[in-house]
C-alpha cells in the first residue's frame, strides 16, 4: 500500500476548495471592502475642507457659503435659554414663625448675658462663658460689653435689639437679600439713641439672630425657569449661497464655526464621532446583507450582482461627498442609484438600496436632511415605476415623473422651510437638474455594468426587441419563414412567462434570436424552401443532420460576433438541448437499418435549459413548428399536441435542469393552446364570383383567397 500517496490524496482533498467555499470567501472580501470604503468615505473629513480656521483667532482666508444652509445655533440658544431662566421670578413662601424664632433667639442672648454677669468669674472669663452658652460667634468686645452692663441696662437693650429686628421681619427678607438687610440693620442702630457700646451690641445680636422670613419654593421656582426657557425660541442662523461665512482677519466665533460645519467644511471628526459613523456603515451593509440572503438569494449567491450593488452604493456616496461641499442638495444625483439597481437588479432592492444611500446621505450631509427625504421619494417613484420594463415608454415615463416628483417637492418643501418664492422656484430648478442628472447617469452606466459584469437588462432587452436591428433585419430579409416563426414562438414564450416566474422580455427577445444560425443556411430549413425544392431530398439523413443541428453553434457564433447578450446567447445554445432529430433519425434507420444507425448520431451537442426562459423558448419552437403542420387545427387537438411534445421532452430528461414545475408545465400548456388557436384556426373561404378569372388589377387564384381571413 502506498503510504505515502495516501496521505497526499488527503492533504489534496482536505486542502481543496469548493465552489460554495469560494464563493462565501468572495462574498466575506466583498462586504469588507464595501464597509472600509463607506467608512472612509462617511467617517473622514470633506476632502475639501478649510484648515487653520479656529474659534477665538482672526481667520487666515475669507470663506463664503457654497451653497445656502439654515441651522440652529445651539450654542447662543443655550445661553439665551439660561439667562432666561435666571431671570425668571422665584417662587417663596412666607415663613411665619421667623419673627418668634429671632425674638426668641435674642431673649435667650439677654438671659445668658445676665446669669453669666452675675456670676463671680472675671470679666474675661464671663465674655468666654457666655460665647460658650449662645453658641453663636460674636466679637470678644461685644461679649464683654454685654456681661458688664447691669441688669437695667441688659433689659434696655434687649427691649431695643427686639424692636430693631421687628423692624426689619415685617419686611421680605430673602436669602439673596438678607446680606443687604445686615448692612442696613448696621446702619440703623447707629443712629438708636443709646449709649455706642450698647448702640453695637443691639445691632451686632440683630445681625446675628435676624433670618429670612421667605423661604424658597423650589417646586415652583422650576416650573417657573422651566416655562421662561420654553419661551425663548431656537436661534436659527441663515447663511446664502455666496455669503461671507469668516472673513480674513477678523476673530472667529462659535457660530462661525457652527455654519462652516454645517457646510461641511470644518475640520476633522471627533474619534468618538468617527467611530459611529463605522458604527452605523458597518450596520447598513451587515442589514443590506441579511436582507439579500433572506429575500434575494438568486442575488445573494452571485458575485456580480453583488459587485454590481457594491458599485452603486459606494459610487453614489463618493459622489455625494464629492459635489456637497459645492452644490444645492437637490442637485445631487439621488435617482442614478435607484435606476440602475432597479433595472438590474429589481424593484424590491431598487427600493432598498434607495434607503441606504439615504442613510448615507444623512451622514454625509445631515444639515440637509430635507432635501435629501425629498431626493429619496423621488428614487422610490423612480424604483416603483421602473421595475418592470416593457416598453421603452415606461423607461420615460418613469424617469420623467421621478424628475417632476424631485422638482415639485422641492418648491414645496422650501416653502415649509420659509424660503421666499425666488428661493423656493431656484430649489425646484434645482431638483429638476438633480433628477435629470441622476437618470442620465442612470442609463449612462448601465451600458458599463452589462459589458464588464455581462448582465442582459430590461433596456438591453427591448433593444434586441427593436425589429430594426441588424440581425433581425437580415433574418426577415435571408430567411422569412424563420422570421415569422420566430415572432410566434416569442408570442408563445412571453404568454406564458408571467405564469411561471419567468422574465417575459428575456423569454419573447431569446425567442426572437433562437434560430439565428439558420442565417448560414436558410434554404436547408423547411419555413424558408419556396417552390417545393427540398435540399434535404438528395442528401443523407447524417449530412441533414449535422446540417440541421449546426444551426445551433451557427446562431451562437453570430450573436456573439454582434454582441448579443450572454444571456440570449444560452437560449440560443439551449433552444433544442440534446433533444433527438426525429425525422432524419428514422429516415436513416429506414435507409440504412436499425441495428446500424446509433440515436446519439443524431442529438443536438448542445446542453440541456438551464432556465425557465430557455425551456420555455425550446417548448414554443416544438410546439410552433409541429402545429403549422396540422391541416385542422382545432384547440382540442392543439392542447393534446402541446401535451405530447411537452410530455416527451420531459421523458427525454430535456427540462431536469430548467427548475420548471408540473404546475409551471399545466400553466404553458394552457398558455401555449390559447395562443395557437388564436392564430391556427379554420378559416373560411370566402365566395368570389372572379375566383376563375382575371381582374385588371393582376392575377389571384383560389389559394391566396383561402388564405387571407
Amino acid at each position: 500500500m502506498d503510504v505515502g500517496g495516501l496521505v497526499e490524496r488527503q492533504r489534496q482533498l482536505v486542502g481543496s476548495d469548493s465552489p460554495g467555499d469560494v464563493l462565501v470567501r468572495r462574498r466575506l472580501l466583498l462586504g469588507l471592502a464595501v464597509f472600509a470604503a463607506l467608512a472612509l468615505i462617511v467617517a473622514t473629513p470633506n476632502f475639501f475642507r478649510v484648515s487653520g480656521v479656529v474659534a477665538g483667532r482672526p481667520s487666515p482666508r475669507t470663506i463664503k457659503a457654497p451653497h445656502t444652509i439654515s441651522f440652529i445655533d445651539t450654542a447662543r440658544t443655550e445661553l439665551l435659554r439660561r439667562q432666561a431662566a435666571a431671570a425668571a421670578d422665584k417662587v417663596y413662601d412666607v415663613d411665619p414663625n421667623a419673627m418668634i424664632r429671632v425674638e426668641r433667639n435674642v431673649a435667650g442672648f439677654f438671659a445668658a448675658a445676665g446669669s453669666v454677669s452675675r456670676s463671680g468669674l472675671s470679666p474675661q472669663a464671663k465674655a468666654k462663658a457666655l460665647q460658650r452658652s449662645i453658641g453663636v460667634r460674636m466679637p470678644a468686645e461685644v461679649l464683654a460689653s454685654a456681661v458688664t452692663l447691669t441688669p437695667a441696662q441688659q433689659e434696655r437693650v434687649r427691649e431695643r435689639t427686639i424692636q430693631l429686628a421687628r423692624t426689619y421681619l415685617v419686611d421680605k427678607i430673602t436669602v439673596e437679600n438678607l446680606g443687604e438687610k445686615l448692612r442696613s440693620v448696621a446702619l440703623s442702630a447707629e443712629d438708636m439713641d443709646l449709649p455706642p457700646a450698647e448702640r453695637r451690641l443691639a445691632g451686632e445680636v440683630t445681625a446675628r439672630y435676624l433670618e429670612p422670613t421667605y423661604v424658597l419654593n423650589r417646586v415652583e421656582t422650576r416650573r417657573a425657569e422651566a416655562k421662561a426657557t420654553e419661551a425663548v425660541a431656537n436661534v436659527v442662523v441663515r447663511k446664502q449661497q455666496g455669503e461671507t461665512i469668516v472673513e480674513e482677519g477678523k476673530l472667529v466665533t462659535a457660530t462661525d464655526m457652527l455654519a462652516l460645519e454645517q457646510e461641511g467644511l470644518s475640520e476633522n471628526l471627533g474619534t468618538k464621532q468617527g467611530i459611529g459613523y463605522a458604527l452605523v456603515t458597518l450596520a447598513i451593509v451587515a442589514g443590506t446583507g441579511l436582507y439579500l440572503r433572506r429575500y434575494r438569494p438568486a442575488i445573494y449567491g452571485d458575485i456580480r450582482l453583488l459587485s454590481i450593488l457594491a458599485i452603486i452604493i459606494v459610487g453614489f456616496a463618493l459622489v455625494v461627498k464629492l459635489m456637497a461641499p459645492f452644490a444645492s442638495p437637490f442637485l445631487l444625483p439621488f435617482v442614478a442609484p435607484a435606476i440602475v439597481s432597479c433595472i438590474i437588479l429589481g424593484g424590491r432592492v431598487a427600493i432598498i438600496t434607495t434607503l441606504v444611500v439615504t442613510v448615507l446621505a444623512f451622514l454625509i450631509v445631515p444639515e440637509s436632511a430635507l432635501p435629501v427625504i425629498v431626493l429619496m421619494i423621488g428614487s422610490l417613484v423612480a424604483a416603483l415605476l421602473l421595475s418592470k420594463i416593457v416598453e421603452r415608454r415606461s423607461l420615460f415615463t418613469g424617469s420623467v415623473l421621478a424628475i417632476a416628483t424631485i422638482g415639485y417637492l422641492a418648491v414645496s418643501t422650501s416653502f415649509i422651510d420659509g424660503l421666499t418664492l425666488r428661493e423656493s422656484l431656484l430649489n425646484g430648478a434645482w431638483g429638476l437638474g438633480g433628477g435629470a442628472l441622476g437618470v442620465v447617469l442612470g442609463l449612462v452606466s448601465l451600458p458599463f455594468f452589462e459589458s464588464v459584469f455581462q448582465v442582459t437588462t430590461d433596456v438591453r432587452l427591448l433593444e434586441l426587441a427593436d425589429p430594426g436591428q441588424p440581425l433581425m433585419r437580415e433574418l426577415m430579409l435571408k430567411a422569412p419563414g424563420t422570421y415569422n416563426h420566430s415572432m410566434i414562438v416569442g408570442n408563445l414564450a412571453e404568454s406564458a412567462a408571467p405564469f411561471v416566474g419567468a422574465n417575459p422580455l428575456k423569454a419573447r427577445v431569446g425567442a426572437y434570436y433562437h434560430d439565428l444560425g439558420k442565417l448560414k443556411r436558410p434554404a436547408f430549413f423547411i419555413e424558408n424552401q419556396v417552390m417545393g425544392h427540398n435540399p434535404h431530398d438528395n442528401t443523407k439523413p447524417h449530412l441533414s443532420c449535422l446540417i440541421v443541428t449546426a444551426h445551433v453553434k451557427d446562431g451562437v457564433d453570430l450573436a456573439r460576433r454582434h454582441n448579443i447578450s450572454e444571456e440570449i446567447v444560452d437560449i440560443i445554445a439551449q433552444h433544442h438541448g440534446t433533444s433527438c432529430v426525429t425525422y432524419f433519425y428514422q429516415q436513416a434507420k429506414e435507409r440504412e437499418g436499425k441495428e446500424a444507425v446509433c440515436e446519439d448520431d443524431f442529438r443536438y451537442g448542445s446542453v440541456k435549459p438551464k432556465t425557465k426562459e430557455a425551456a420555455l423558448v425550446m417548448l414554443a419552437d416544438a410546439v410552433e413548428a409541429a402545429a403549422r403542420t396540422m391541416a385542422k387545427p382545432t384547440p382540442v387537438k392543439l392542447e393534446h399536441l402541446t401535451r405530447k411534445l411537452i410530455r416527451d421532452r420531459l421523458e427525454d430528461g430535456q427540462l431536469d435542469e430548467s427548475r420548471l414545475t408540473m404546475g409551471d408545465i399545466e400553466e404553458i400548456v394552457d398558455h401555449y393552446v390559447q395562443v395557437l388557436a388564436s392564430i391556427y384556426h379554420s378559416r373560411i373561404e370566402y365566395p368570389d364570383p372572379d375566383l376563375n378569372g382575371l381582374s385588371k388589377g393582376g392575377r389571384r387564384d383560389r389559394q391566396s383567397v383561402q388564405r387571407t381571413g
